[in-house]
């Protein structure tokens, strides 16, 4: 069960890493579909194990 759970999340996560213009290419709208995409990369030092941490967010902003 925890194998079917561990799969499902991998799956969901890279289900959702569709390009934008894949995501649109369906959607009928009349005007223009404005979207904002920032990345923010951060690297941390982590005491405990003494080693650098990477951290990505990726905001994606529709309006």
């Amino acid at each position: 069960m925890k194998k079917m759970f561990l799969i499902g999340m991998i799956l969901n996560h890279f289900v959702f890493a569709a390009p934008l213009d894949e995501v649109f290419k369906d959607i009928e709208v009349s005007g223009t579909v404005r979207y904002r995409y920032d990345i923010k990369k951060e690297k941390k030092y982590n005491k405990k194990t003494h080693r650098y941490q990477n951290k990505t967010q990726t905001e994606i902003t529709i309006k």
